[in-house]
């Protein structure tokens, strides 16, 4: 029983792990920002081309997303996005290259019927005298695959908090519930698909930026055209208050490769005499957050472990190895 029991454990551990997937980088390409040509406007090299693109237009894959400061010395960067892909990079580039490279993370949260329970029925497994899945996935040679195990088990879906994110700087901790909704917002209102596609369970989830608390939800129409929410927390309280946390949501609807449009949203829908929010900002956050993190986990611990998915935290101040 004991044992049967234990190999229960390992198996819902792995098929629950939401560790992100193996971060890519960008490809190597040659990436700089030759000059701000304006507020919102800058000349971006790309393996030797360049051009000067105004908020929402391409050279390449990489649209340029934001202009924006970058800390307290408000140095100017260029905020790059490829959207070619549903797993393309976030990059924050400079004069010198690239500053940052944010990869994005993503996985189904369905299964394939046919590969559910090892292509058993529930019954079968339920009835089993003996550990039915367990037995068939450690009776192979080497360790249990991620893959095969998630794909496995039926996702969870219909729990009230599916995801959160929170920081260190308020009591307050939002929950999100499956497909993207929080008690203070919900996408669906900005683009009507998004709650088809969280009824029917076709949402994907991931991450920005591999281990950082930067929550990623794709609704797809077709392999061409989806519309993509990411959400954080920044590190900073409003007023002063240390009982609410504010988070950031942005929206971007794509289209070939071409984001069509975009919503920032602070915490709240926006209402008169406010109706729209600074994209400035929001990438000012989100730099902020991923260097207020690095900065608090530098003095983590070092460990060594053999799964691979879990090595792709070493960027984080845990380094794994």
């Amino acid at each position: 029983m004991g044992s049967k029991t234990t190999r229960w454990v390992l198996l819902l551990s792995l098929s629950l792990c939401v560790c992100p997937g193996i971060a890519l980088g960008a490809g190597g390409q040659a990436i700089k920002v030759k000059r701000f040509a304006g507020g919102s406007a800058v000349e971006v090299s790309v393996e030797g081309k360049s051009a000067v693109l105004d908020v929402g237009e391409r050279l390449g894959p990489w649209t340029l997303m934001e202009v924006t400061g970058e800390g307290a010395s408000g140095r100017r960067v260029a905020i790059l996005e490829d959207f070619t892909s549903r797993t393309g990079h976030l990059l924050i580039v400079n004069p010198q290259g690239v500053r940052l490279d944010l990869p994005k993370s993503l996985e189904p949260t369905f299964q394939e019927p046919a590969k559910l329970y090892l292509g058993h029925t529930l019954a079968e497994v339920m009835d089993s005298a003996s550990d039915l899945l367990g037995d068939e996935i450690l009776s192979k040679p080497g360790d249990p695959e991620y893959d095969e195990i998630a794909g496995a088990i039926p996702a969870i879906r219909k729990i009230p908090t599916y995801s959160f994110v929170g920081t260190n700087a308020t009591w307050d901790k939002v929950g999100f519930a499956y497909g993207g909704r929080t008690p203070d917002f919900d996408p669906a209102p900005y683009y009507a698909p998004i709650g088809k596609i969280r009824e029917q369970g076709q949402v994907w989830d991931g991450l920005v930026g591999g281990y950082l608390p930067i929550l990623r939800f794709v609704y797809p129409e077709s392999p061409e055209v989806w519309t993509e929410m990411i959400a954080f927390a920044p590190l900073r309280m409003s007023n002063a208050n240390d009982r609410v946390q504010p988070v950031w949501y942005r929206l971007a609807h794509i289209e070939n490769g071409t984001v069509t449009w975009t919503h920032y949203i602070d915490s709240y829908h926006p209402f008169p005499p406010r109706t729209s929010y600074n994209a400035k900002v929001f990438y000012h956050d989100l730099i902020g957050l991923n260097d207020d993190w690095k900065k608090t986990l530098a003095e983590g611990m070092k460990i060594t472990v053999p799964d691979e998915r879990v090595r792709t935290w070493r960027d984080s101040g845990w380094s794994a190895t």
